[in-house]
């Protein structure tokens, strides 16, 4: 049950730093469009 409970802990950690690293993309590249645009 533990060793279980640790696969999906560490699989809900991958899940959010690949959230975090598309997150830091799209406002990357929302801040080149902005730059871009104007």
């Amino acid at each position: 049950m533990a060793q279980n409970c640790a696969k999906a802990h560490k699989i809900f950690d991958s899940f959010l730093t690949l959230i975090e690293s598309a997150d830091l993309m799209l406002s990357d590249r929302r801040s080149n469009f902005l730059s871009f645009t104007s």
